[in-house]
């Protein structure tokens, strides 16, 4: 693969991270809360104008569930979300129940969607 520019690869980490933020329906502030930046950093980044760190990139790997080469590498699928936004929070609090309890939740939840 050639080398690309530093503006290059910062345009395609931008385009990335807008792909995968998108894919997981988050806004630019939920995306920032989850890897531990400001919005605004966030936007920057997305449109090329600002760097991450190794540690920055590391995190969002790690949160999102990607190797770091898939947030720059668009040879390097990335995965769809495996979850719904708020999901994550659903089953932590359903794994959290007591046995006895969870048959009851998953009731109330069934009456309330239908």
């Amino acid at each position: 693969m050639p080398r690309l520019r530093d503006f290059d690869l910062l345009e395609r980490l931008g385009q990335r991270l807008r792909a995968l933020r998108e894919a997981h329906r988050l806004t630019q502030a939920e995306f920032g809360e989850r890897v531990g930046l400001e919005a605004e950093t966030v936007s920057r980044v997305e449109r090329g104008h600002q760097p991450l760190s190794v540690a920055n990139l590391a995190r969002v790997a790690t949160v999102f569930g990607v190797p770091i080469a898939a947030l720059v590498d668009p040879e390097v699928p990335l995965p769809p979300p495996a979850l719904e936004p708020g999901e994550l929070e659903i089953l932590a609090a359903y794994r959290a129940l007591p046995p006895e309890l969870r048959g009851v939740a998953v009731k109330m939840l069934r009456s309330m969607v239908g």
